[in-house]
């Protein structure tokens, strides 16, 4: 079990605790305006989460391309404009699934928005790390 630990650290671990990082950043960020949008400017809880979670992507993007996910410069499988793309459409995909989430849990759940969003977040969290370390920030081949 110890190694299987060890293999999969060595394999994902630096780089996914860097994902974390930026991720939580990321996280507290968004917290911080879905609050501020939705307590102080009376926003609805779902446009103020889409408003959020635009902000805290623009944030994680640049961190996850120049400090999570680095590669050498001329190494990457896409430029920066196509890794812009895909980080975003993976984002979509991670929204729609965020989206579903918080309004399920705060709507029929009657769960708290914030920790709707929390827990929309930690749902959506592997599926995306797994899809910008292969996918969008991959070097080549």
């Amino acid at each position: 079990m110890l190694g299987m630990f060890r293999k999969l650290w060595k394999m994902f671990g630096p780089q996914a605790l860097k994902f974390c990082v930026v991720g939580g950043l990321g996280v507290i960020l968004a917290s911080g305006v879905l609050y501020g949008l939705t307590e102080y400017c009376h926003v609805w809880y779902l446009y103020s989460n889409w408003i959020a979670v635009v902000v805290a992507q623009i944030f994680s993007f640049l961190g996850y391309k120049y400090w999570a996910f680095t590669i050498a410069k001329g190494q990457a499988a896409y430029p920066t404009s196509k890794q812009f793309l895909i980080h975003w459409f993976v984002w979509g995909v991670g929204l729609g699934i965020s989206t579903l989430v918080i309004y399920s849990l705060t709507t029929y759940g009657h769960v708290w928005y914030m920790l709707s969003s929390w827990v929309a977040t930690a749902v959506s969290g592997a599926s995306n790390f797994l899809s910008h370390r292969y996918w969008t920030y991959s070097p080549k081949d």
